[in-house]
């Protein structure tokens, strides 16, 4: 049978008395209040120290995802510059044979001209 205390609690009959009914519910509060101040049960622990240790090894594997892609930028960069400064010399270049020309095309007309 049941014994009913008297808030109305049931408890099963292997209860010794009131005592017993309210110790559990002494109890009770004071694991919510221990949760309330932020005690965690071993387990509890456990499981977010788990937690922790997993998101540490992401956060690692993020930090050297983030190495890499800032390397690989840099030599991205540095490439560019390279080939910005190539670019520069064969513009520099192609100026310089298209004047070449131009005085070769003058000479050459030049020359035909004192021929006829």
């Amino acid at each position: 049978f049941f014994f009913q205390a008297e808030d109305g609690i049931r408890d099963f009959c292997l209860s010794r008395g009131l005592g017993d009914v309210y110790k559990r519910q002494i109890q009770l509060m004071e694991r919510k209040v221990a949760r309330a101040r932020g005690e965690r049960t071993f387990e509890e622990k456990q499981d977010l120290n788990r937690e922790i240790e997993e998101e540490r090894m992401r956060c690692e594997e993020k930090e050297e995802e983030f190495k890499r892609l800032t390397q690989s930028v840099k030599r991205q960069e540095d490439e560019l510059r390279a080939i910005r400064n190539k670019l520069a010399e064969v513009e520099s270049q192609r100026n310089k044979y298209a004047s070449q020309i131009e005085e070769l095309i003058l000479e050459n007309d030049m020359t035909y001209q004192d021929l006829n």
